[in-house]
C-alpha cells in the first residue's frame, strides 16, 4: 500500500480532542503520507509494517494511536517502544509528552543505560508510568530483575528497526517480544526494508499491513546534495569556506570512527568554532550535555558516527558534512535526513578523497541520488601566490631592517635559484663549481708531497731510509710459493717498537705478544 496522501487532517480520525489541541498548539494540524496511511489501521488494532525516508514524521504515526489507546486507570506497562540508541529514546519521550500534553494522567518513562537504575526501578516499581520508551539493554535487565512485565502490553513499536538490527540487537529483540503479549498491536517502522526486519515480521507480526511511502515532493526533506573534493588535511577548510559562503549557523559532521569524531572536532575548535564530539564511549552525563548545548546553540558544529546520527533529532540542523563517506549504503540517507526539517531547506556535503571519484560514482549510482560538484576555495593556494607577487618587496625590506650587514646588499643578486642551478650545471660533469675543478699542477703538487711523506704508491721507491711495505704471498717465476709472508698484528706492532728503539738510540724492551 503506498497510495500518496496529503489532504488528510489529524481531525479526521477517531482520536481524543486533546491530542489534537496538543498538535494545533505546536501548529500541526496535516498528516504527512506515513501518518495517514499508519494512523487508521493501528488505531483498528492492526499490525503495521511501515517504510518510509527519514524526516517524514513516523514518530508521530504510531505515538497517537499508543496515546490514545491508553487507559491512566490501569497500572500496567500498556505499550512499550525500543530504540537503537539513547538519544532516540529521549527524542520520542519528547514527542510523547508533547501529544499527551493535555493528558497529565498518561505518564512515559525513558529506560536507557548510563541513567542511574534505582530512580527507573523507583517510578517502575510505583506503578507511575504507562509507556515505556526503551533501549533493548537495559529493558533486558529490568525484565530480568523482575521490574517489567511485559504480559498485559497492548502495544509494541520497533522505531528504526532496520537499525537496531544492524547494530546486533537481533537476539535482544526477540528476547524481548518473546516476553510481550501475543495479542499487542505490533508497529515496526523503518528507513530501509532489510531481510532482518522482514524476518522479525514474518516472526512476530500476524498478517501485518504494508505501508511504503516513496520520497514524494511534499514528504521527502527539502535538501540541496553537493560533492566537493578535499583529502583529510583540506576538509577542515573546507568546512569553513562552505558554512561561510552559505551563511550557515548549525552543523553535523558524521565521520566512521570514534577516534576521527574527537580528532575533527578538536581540529575545528582549533580554528575558533564552538564543536563538540559525540560518541559512544562518552558518559551519559556528559552526551547529554552535549546535545543540550547543541540544541541551545551553544555548540555550532557537532562531530558524530553514523549511531549519533539514528539519535539525533534536531530541528534546526543547517547542514550536514558527510566528513567520511558512510560505510552502508542506506546510512547515506540517515545522515543527510538531520537537516531540511520543518519545512526548511537543508543542504548536505560529502567529501570524497582525491582519486576517488570513480568509487563515488558508483555509490550515487546504487543510492539513485545526483548531487552537485562544488568548488571550494583553497586558501593555501591564494595565499602562496599573494606572498610571492605583491610582498616580495616587503619581506626583502623587513630582512634587511632586521641585520645590519645586509642593509646595502642586493638580495635578488645574492641569491638567485635559477642561475644557481644553472651554474652547477655547467660547472663539470659531476656539477660541481669551476672552483673546485682539479687542475693538473695542483695535482703535481700533491703527489710530490705524498712521496716526500711516505704515502706513495705502494711498491715503489718510498725515499731514503725507508723500506718497501711487505707484499702478500705470490708464487715466483719457479712456480714456487715466496716464503714472505704477512706477520699477525702483535708480531708487527712489535716489530715497530723494536725499529723506533733502535733509531732512537734507546733500550729495547722485549715484551711477548
Amino acid at each position: 500500500m503506498s497510495t500518496h496522501i496529503v489532504d488528510k487532517l489529524f481531525q479526521d480520525f477517531p482520536i481524543n480532542p486533546q491530542i489534537i489541541a496538543a498538535l494545533a498548539e505546536e501548529g500541526i494540524s496535516q498528516c504527512t503520507t506515513v501518518q495517514a496511511l499508519a494512523i487508521g489501521p493501528m488505531l483498528e488494532g492492526r499490525d503495521v509494517i511501515a517504510e518510509a525516508p527519514t524526516g517524514t514524521g513516523k514518530t508521530y504515526a504510531f505515538g497517537i494511536p499508543i496515546i490514545e489507546h491508553i487507559n491512566p486507570q490501569e497500572d500496567f506497562i500498556q505499550a512499550l517502544v525500543l530504540a537503537p540508541t539513547r538519544e532516540l529514546a529521549q527524542q520520542i519521550k519528547v514527542e510523547f509528552d508533547l501529544l499527551a500534553s493535555y493528558l497529565p494522567q498518561i505518564q512515559s518513562l525513558a529506560v536507557y543505560g548510563g541513567e542511574d537504575m534505582r530512580k527507573q526501578i523507583r517510578r517502575l516499581k510505583n506503578h507511575e508510568v504507562n509507556i515505556i520508551i526503551a533501549t533493548p539493554g537495559r529493558l533486558i535487565d529490568h525484565i530480568k530483575r523482575g521490574n517489567v512485565d511485559l504480559s498485559q502490553l497492548k502495544y509494541l513499536v520497533l522505531d528504526e528497526a532496520d537499525r537496531m538490527l544492524d547494530m546486533g540487537f537481533v537476539d535482544d529483540v526477540r528476547y524481548i517480544m518473546g516476553r510481550c503479549n501475543e495479542s499487542a498491536v505490533k508497529g515496526l517502522f523503518t528507513a530501509t526494508l532489510s531481510r532482518e526486519v522482514l524476518d522479525i515480521s514474518w516472526l512476530y507480526q500476524k498478517r501485518p499491513l504494508e505501508v511504503k511511502v516513496e520520497a514524494q515532493a511534499e514528504d521527502k526533506p527539502d535538501i540541496r546534495e553537493f560533492y566537493t573534493v578535499a583529502n583529510g588535511s583540506e576538509r577542515i577548510e573546507a568546512i569553513e569556506d562552505i558554512m561561510r559562503d552559505f551563511q550557515v549557523d548549525k552543523a553535523l559532521v558524521f565521520v566512521n570512527m570514534k577516534q576521527s569524531a574527537e580528532i575533527a572536532a578538536r581540529k575545528l575548535a582549533q580554528e575558533g568554532f564552538a564543536a563538540a564530539a559525540l560518541q559512544g564511549d562518552m558518559p551519559q552525563s556528559s552526551r547529554n550535555r552535549v546535545m543540550r548545548d547543541f540544541r541551545e546553540g551553544k555548540t555550532a558544529i557537532l562531530v558524530g558516527t553514523d549511531v549519533a546520527a539514528r539519535g539525533l533529532d534536531v530541528d534546526d540542523v543547517d547542514i550536514v558534512f558527510n566528513y567520511d563517506l558512510p560505510l552502508e549504503l542506506e546510512n547515506y540517507t540517515h545522515r543527510i535526513g538531520r537537516t531540511g526539517r520543518a519545512g526548511k531547506t537543508g543542504l548536505a556535503f560529502s567529501f570524497v578523497a582525491p582519486g576517488e571519484m570513480e568509487a563515488f560514482d558508483k555509490f550515487c549510482r546504487q543510492l539513485r541520488i545526483f548531487p552537485e560538484p562544488y568548488a571550494w576555495e583553497r586558501p593555501g593556494e591564494q595565499e602562496t601566490l599573494f606572498i610571492s607577487e605583491d610582498k616580495e618587496a616587503e619581506v626583502i625590506a623587513r630582512i634587511r631592517s632586521q641585520s645590519r650587514y645586509l642593509q646595502n646588499a642586493n638580495l635578488e643578486d645574492r641569491y638567485d635559484p635559477l642561475q644557481t642551478r644553472e651554474r652547477k650545471r655547467y660547472a663539470g660533469s659531476a656539477g660541481r663549481p669551476k672552483s673546485a675543478r682539479k687542475s693538473p699542477a695542483r695535482s703535481k703538487s700533491r703527489e710530490q708531497s705524498r712521496r716526500r711523506s711516505g704515502r706513495g704508491k705502494p711498491g715503489k721507491s718510498q725515499g731514503p731510509g725507508k723500506s718497501a711495505p711487505i707484499q702478500p704471498k705470490s708464487e715466483s717465476k719457479s712456480g714456487q710459493k715466496d716464503k714472505r709472508t704477512l706477520p699477525s698484528k702483535g708480531k708487527a706492532q712489535g716489530q715497530a717498537r723494536h725499529g723506533q728503539a733502535r733509531r732512537s738510540g734507546g733500550p729495547v724492551k722485549h715484551r711477548d705478544f
